[in-house]
């Protein structure tokens, strides 16, 4: 989402709305959705020989090229995604978070996630004693990450009226998800309706009512000569707008069982502790 002269990924605008490390599980799930939108991760299914011989179905993780900042809060989810065993699942990839930044991820939120904010300037990291005794590092928003926040929360609350019209007046949601963008990765309520919402966005398009937020339609992957499945993301960029019929559509053929086969890696435990903390909201 542009927010005046910030471009935030979509983990980022999250946690702008709650700096803290509570709920840094949902935004590594969030870039992983983002990843899913942009093709760049793929669900793939296998079949397979069990017990048996019945042949049972597994959902592998399948993982193309990513062009965006590999070190950003999209490129970290991606970049361990990258480093998985071919047939890996997305229980496999959170599992690999987990090892990394704890059962929780707070280590994506804190080592990632708030120093990105922190480099905008949209956040300010400060230390504090609980009991007087416990020292916890903390994040609050400057002023400036306290107008973006407001942008940030708009989208978020428009983002939720798009189902009131997804059967009364589909033009009109059509053109609330267009303006909203990647805000509905940020609705956890919205992800079961994003076929409808992708049947809603194709049909406006074909009755030449709608378009992709560019004015151009979805060239989809290209081929890298490896194998390699590509599609250039939007410069590691969340923008109002920002998703197209086609990303909508990958998001809702790759989400049955994205919430089981991620949450399935929770492995428990908090190996990326450290400083916790809640943060100034």
């Amino acid at each position: 989402m542009s927010i005046g002269q910030h471009a935030l990924s979509p983990p980022e605008a999250f946690l702008l709305l709650k700096p803290d490390l509570d709920d840094a599980r949902e935004a590594a799930k969030i870039a992983a959705l983002y990843l899913l939108a942009q093709r760049v991760f793929r669900m793939k299914s296998v079949e397979h020989s069990g017990f048996l011989g019945i042949t049972r179905t597994t959902d592998v993780l399948d993982v193309g090229h990513y062009a965006g900042d590999r070190g950003g809060p999209v490129g970290a989810v991606w970049s361990k995604g990258r480093a998985l065993q071919d047939g890996s699942t997305l229980a496999d990839l959170a599992k690999s978070m987990q090892s990394e930044w704890g059962s929780g991820l707070k280590g994506y939120a804190r080592d990632i996630v708030l120093p990105a904010l922190e480099s905008r300037g949209l956040v300010k990291g400060y230390h504090r004693k609980i009991m007087g005794v416990f020292p916890v590092h903390q994040w609050q928003r400057t002023a400036a990450g306290e107008t973006a926040s407001i942008e940030v929360a708009a989208a978020k609350q428009t983002a939720r009226t798009i189902p009131d019209f997804l059967d009364n007046d589909p033009r009109q949601a059509a053109a609330l998800i267009l303006a909203v963008g990647s805000a509905v990765l940020l609705v956890p309520e919205l992800r079961p309706h994003f076929a409808e919402m992708a049947r809603v966005m194709a049909a406006q398009k074909s009755d030449g009512s709608g378009s992709s937020t560019d004015g151009s339609s979805s060239t989809g992957d290209s081929g890298s000569g490896t194998g390699e499945q590509r599609h250039e993301p939007h410069d590691d960029k969340f923008e109002l707008g920002g998703l197209d019929a086609a990303d909508i559509d990958a998001l809702s053929s790759d989400l049955s069982g994205f919430d089981a086969g991620f949450d399935a890696g929770d492995s428990g435990g908090d190996g990326g502790g450290g400083d916790g903390g809640g943060g100034g909201d």
